[in-house]
């Protein structure tokens, strides 16, 4: 805060340190007189950043510190050179607050108060600042408005030339006050050019050229977003200037000045600090951001006042520090890399599309997220999280496919599930009658299967007797390769399948976008498939499992240790002369055992560099919903039979399904 002198004792206000002082060129910014000239600077001190801790106030941004540093003498004049000042502030500070400023005076005009006429002038913002009268003081403003590392916020002034409700106070020659004119009459008389115009000190960009990047003007408004009576406008400052309040605001002075410590001012140095109270909030959560970026944003978010769009009086609009602290722009998955860069990915662009084997990744877990201006905010991992289905099962039919158990290799399309195959024998598929002895249900399929190709054409290429290859029809981008091993004595079967399965952008059918992307994935599985005959009847069981093995595009984003999933089933077949019944116990696939860990940036370290943070989720499930299934087939006749199944699960979801075929 470059300003006059502080109370440096006050108790509700963080000072940094003891400062600066321009007047007596020394480290200590106290006021030489507490009771005259410290009450501007520890008012303005209060506003950005008194303590919050329920006693009168406090400030914008309470938990920042004060870099006081003084300009101004105990009596408001300033300092003949003040580049120590410029130099100190700006090496201390991210955020400069200005508010000061100089005016000169209109030509001599007249002035009729109570019937008699007066030789007068008017006090409006100064041409030249004694801010910037020197070259070396220029040299080191300009300095500043090119570097990226501070803010200069600066007061509009307080001479009311603004258009809206601005009047301007005339003195007599000696300086005493006589009457105030608004705007419009003083310019319209001729005595002043300007209907809006901030002090010289707010405009330096204008005057002088710089990019002003880095620097901001501010108007006052009184509570009802008006302009003050008292306030500059922004004037050809405009697109750099912004509105806030700075009516009867209540903040901190030195107890010499009132015994309560707190008094209530009005005027553009009371706006000024909440705009940079309002920066070093922005540069607290996010200590990135450049000074140009602090700028842009609390810019970029001002709410219109006035005209529309940024005028001469309000210029921006009103600062709105809420919607500054939102995100903009499209946000971006992240994580730092080593030398502090980015990797960034579109959130719009990532998804998780999952059955339920992945339904623990449905959670509300934070997830580093940056804006356009690589701000950290996070997303919810379940933002992403799409559920692709409610079961394994095939809602369309409920066989997948059926074999003759006479010929080991021969497949057939069952129902309307689109499946079709190729098959070395294919001519005697159309000889094949409906036998409700031979239909294989659910439990005996083999699951991976489904999982990988759900409902999806595929084609089956039997390379022997035992081997046979799956693959989509359309992408060929999943394949499973398995083999069968029979064995059989007496009463009891053994039916082993092991196999492999390779799949481009899946998981065990979980499909993971953008950030998330696979690459591929493996499943080496095995199937043990019992059963042992009682006359006609079955007693089957059936075990399944698998290892999967996982590699991420980005595996800085995600990574997941190798997943073992189980299934199993017990089942019970009787066979009639002309249907079939059978019920089983199934508890089916689950991942018994596997994680997956997400990293991200997660904010920020204690030197203001990104961090990443490293969430690991438990993909084992705890709760394995089991089913009890009833099926019975019919055949009607020898070209067409009938089917019905039902299932209960242990949440107590019941579903029936009816098929009916017939072959022409």
């Amino acid at each position: 805060v470059m300003d006059g002198g502080f109370d440096l004792d006050h108790s509700q206000i963080n000072y940094a340190n003891s400062g600066y002082d321009e007047v007596n060129d020394d480290n200590n910014a106290e006021a030489d007189n507490k009771s005259t000239g410290s009450s501007h600077g520890t008012h303005v001190a209060g506003i950005i950043a008194a303590k919050r801790d329920s006693s009168g106030m406090h400030g914008v941004a309470y938990a920042s510190t004060i870099v006081p540093v003084r300009i101004l003498t105990d009596i408001g004049s300033g300092v003949s050179d003040i580049e120590t000042a410029i130099d100190y502030a700006s090496s201390q500070a991210n955020i400069v607050n200005n508010s000061w400023g100089s005016y000169t005076w209109t030509s001599t005009a007249t002035c009729t108060v109570g019937g008699v006429t007066y030789y007068c002038k008017g006090k409006v913002p100064a041409t030249s600042s004694v801010g910037f009268d020197t070259v070396g003081e220029r040299n080191k403003w300009n300095d500043f408005s090119s570097s990226d590392d501070a803010v200069a916020v600066f007061a509009a002034g307080n001479d009311g030339v603004n258009s809206e409700t601005g009047t301007i106070k005339f003195y007599t020659l000696g300086g005493t006050y006589l009457t105030s004119y608004n705007v419009s009459t003083v310019v319209n008389a001729g005595v002043y050019s300007y209907s809006n115009r901030s002090s010289a000190e707010s405009r330096y960009p204008t005057i002088y050229g710089s990019n002003g990047d880095n620097w901001l003007v501010v108007v006052n408004v009184d509570s009802n977003n008006k302009i003050f009576s008292g306030s500059n406008g922004c004037g050809d400052a405009k697109a750099y200037c912004i509105a806030a309040p700075g009516t009867d605001i209540y903040s901190t002075v030195s107890t010499s000045v009132n015994p309560t410590g707190y008094l209530t001012y009005t005027g553009t140095s009371m706006a000024a600090p909440h705009v940079s109270g309002a920066l070093a909030l922005l540069k607290q959560k996010w200590p990135n951001l450049s000074a140009a970026q602090l700028v842009d944003i609390i810019l970029a978010n001002a709410t219109d006042l006035g005209s529309s769009g940024t005028d001469e009086v309000y210029g921006v609009g009103l600062l709105n520090l809420q919607r500054s602290m939102q995100a903009s722009g499209a946000l971006e998955l992240t994580y730092a890399s080593d030398d502090g860069t980015l990797k960034k990915f579109l959130v719009s662009d990532t998804s998780i599309i999952s059955n339920k084997l992945m339904s623990n990744l449905d959670k509300n877990i934070p997830i580093g997220v940056v804006d356009e201006y690589e701000r950290v905010y996070s997303v919810k991992l379940n933002d992403m999280y799409l559920n692709s289905q409610s079961s394994f099962s095939d809602q369309s039919s409920l066989y997948v496919y059926e074999r003759d158990l006479t010929d080991k290799n021969r497949y057939v399309s069952a129902g309307n599930d689109g499946m079709f195959f190729i098959d070395n024998n294919i001519e005697n598929i159309k000889n094949l009658n409906f036998d409700a002895k031979n239909r294989l249900y659910e439990y005996d399929l083999l699951s991976y299967e489904k999982l990988i190709f759900g409902n999806q054409q595929k084609i089956h290429v039997p390379i022997s007797n035992s081997f046979t290859l799956s693959t989509d029809s359309q992408e060929f981008d999943n394949l499973l390769l398995k083999t069968n091993f029979y064995f059989n004595k007496n009463k009891y079967n053994l039916d082993l399948e092991t196999g492999l399965i390779s799949e481009s952008g899946s998981v065990l059918g979980n499909t993971f976008t953008g950030a998330f992307k696979t690459n591929k994935s493996l499943t080496y599985f095995s199937k043990l498939k019992n059963s042992y005959s009682i006359n006609e009847d079955l007693l089957k069981l059936n075990l399944s499992y698998g290892i999967t093995q996982v590699e991420f595009e980005n595996n800085n984003f995600i990574d997941m240790s190798d997943l073992i999933t189980l299934e199993s089933t017990l089942a019970y077949e009787k066979i009639f002369d002309k249907s079939k019944f059978s019920t089983s116990l199934n508890l089916p696939m689950y991942i018994s055992k596997g994680h997956a860990q997400f990293t991200n940036v997660s904010g920020y370290d204690e030197l203001g560099q990104y961090k990443n943070g490293t969430t690991k989720i438990d993909l084992s499930q705890r709760d394995i919903y089991g089913s009890l299934n009833f099926y019975y087939d019919i055949n009607l006749s020898e070209t067409s039979d009938f089917g019905v199944s039902y299932s209960l699960d242990s949440l107590n979801d019941q579903e029936t399904n009816f098929i009916y075929r017939k072959k022409f």
